[in-house]
């Protein structure tokens, strides 16, 4: 024990401090360990004074001996390495890169834009201003301008869609197809691939012309049954040759120009439109609307013909009211007078050009 510790065990037995030479005495013995001199120990009147404990020295922080927290906080800097900035040569790497990337999608972007904006048609009505169409009798491309007097066909253009309304004239007659002015059988218009294809599939086609003819057959008697028929099977016919079609357009200004080749790749027809200003699209309409008037006037009179000398003759009227001919555009041959009975031969193979 040390020293405080020996005088307190002292005064615990002997009930006493002890004497100087009592101390003495036993730190002789070794019966405590002297620390450290305290000169302290013996008052004035030579009685051992109590001792304060000595309080710890505090740590000398020298040059040599870095503090704790100077070492930890070196510690943590060696483990986190410093962060370091992008070297220049990898600065204009990234920046070439994204720069291609950007002039990649600009010039992917335009020519997108310029494709689609080239084949777009916009909307408005639209005339024929030419067309030529190939003749299978004479195996060669004829003028439609040169076979009739006049060619008002024309289209409307909505929304990529292209609805066609027959028109034409000759020795001063109207020649239109009731199909086109009653019933909506529409194309569109492809902007990327410049293409016009029908929408109707062949079984929608056959509702909308199976209700015309059915329409038909009510208003002129001589649309019998076995003449529906014929005139059912015929377009049919026709309307799926026209899906095997390919036909192509390219627009310049404010006209487009049609090309259609058959399913052998056979130039069959080509067509150019120009759009039309106002006045002209309401004088165009007024004027289809009154052959349209007249069309029906001549139909009811070949019915009432019909009703007349049916007993007489065993007919109908054929498919010169079906869908569609060898000629090209637009989607029906019944131009509103004349029959099978009727005109001459040549008036005939004129009447077959309404797809314009």
């Amino acid at each position: 024990m040390n020293q405080q510790e020996w005088i307190e065990y002292f005064e615990l037995v002997n009930g006493r401090k002890p004497t100087p030479a009592e101390l003495a005495q036993a730190q002789a013995a070794g019966e405590f360990i002297l620390e450290r001199p305290n000169p302290n120990v013996f008052g004035s009147n030579g009685q051992v004074t109590e001792q304060r404990p000595i309080k710890p020295a505090e740590p000398v922080i020298t040059m040599t001996q870095q503090p704790q927290f100077a070492q930890a906080t070196a510690t943590f800097q060696q483990v986190v390495p410093a962060k370091k900035g992008m070297s220049k040569k990898t600065k204009i790497i990234l920046a070439s890169v994204f720069g291609s990337l950007a002039a990649i999608l600009l010039i992917v972007g335009g020519y997108s834009l310029w494709r689609y904006q080239s084949g777009k048609i916009a909307d408005g009505t639209y005339e024929v201003v030419a067309y030529s169409y190939r003749d299978e009798d004479k195996d060669k491309m004829v003028d439609a301008f040169d076979e009739f007097d006049d060619v008002y066909s024309f289209g409307e253009v909505k929304n990529n869609k292209f609805r066609y309304y027959s028109y034409l004239e000759d020795n001063k007659e109207p020649y239109i197809s009731l199909l086109d002015y009653e019933k909506e059988i529409p194309q569109k218009f492809d902007p990327w691939n410049k293409t016009l294809t029908e929408v109707l599939t062949v079984d929608e086609f056959e509702d909308v012309f199976d209700s015309y003819m059915k329409e038909l057959s009510k208003k002129y008697s001589f649309y019998t049954k076995d003449a529906i028929k014929e005139s059912t099977k015929e377009s049919l016919k026709t309307y799926k040759k026209s899906l095997k079609e390919k036909r192509t357009y390219v627009k310049h200004g404010d006209e487009y120009t049609v090309t259609i080749l058959d399913e052998k790749g056979k130039l069959k027809s080509r067509i150019t439109f120009k759009r039309m200003d106002k006045d002209d699209v309401d004088k165009r309409w007024d004027d289809y609307k009154e052959a349209v008037k007249d069309s029906k006037k001549n139909l009811k009179e070949l019915s009432d013909q019909y009703d007349e000398y049916k007993d007489y003759y065993s007919y109908g009227y054929g498919n010169d009211y079906g869908y569609g001919n060898d000629y090209g555009y637009g989607n029906s041959d019944d131009y509103g007078s004349g029959s099978k009975s009727g005109s001459d031969d040549s008036k005939s193979s004129k009447k077959g050009v309404d797809k314009i």
